[in-house]
């Protein structure tokens, strides 16, 4: 499975701006991100390959299957309401928690097949729980 997805890391939001946090709540721009490209789910991991936007530059990565430890699909304290505009009303991030290369617990947020007001993370989120058991 393929599918287009924007991307945050936890840590990423300490460095966002206030003109970051303003221009995600202006109409027609997309939610907090940093990566942009699209996910692929295989038997042993979700990779993900596309456009670091911060850097410019094409980039790719691997969240392992075995190193992940939770998936959620809603608002936390991080990635919360008040981050994009709509008040979570259409959609909420997939978040998942993970063991990385560095043997360190981090957090991706996932906004799948975004289109203004709505997403397919409730789908997408179902099929990582499938895809995982």
């Amino acid at each position: 499975m393929t599918i287009a997805a924007l991307i945050i890391f936890q840590d990423e939001f300490k460095q966002r701006s206030f003109f970051d946090w303003l221009v995600s709540h202006i109409s027609g721009s997309l939610p907090p991100h940093r990566y942009k490209g699209n996910v692929e789910l295989t038997n042993g991991f979700i990779k993900f390959i596309g456009n670091d936007t911060k850097l410019n530059i094409e980039t790719e990565f691997l969240i392992l299957k075995d190193n992940i430890e939770e998936v959620y699909l809603g608002y936390d304290e991080t990635f919360n309401i008040t981050q994009t505009r709509g008040l979570g009303l259409g959609w909420a991030p997939i978040r998942i928690k993970f063991v990385d290369n560095d043997k360190q617990e981090n957090v991706a947020y996932i906004i799948t097949l975004y289109s203004r007001w709505r997403t397919a993370n409730k789908d997408f989120y179902n099929f990582l729980i499938e895809w995982l058991s």
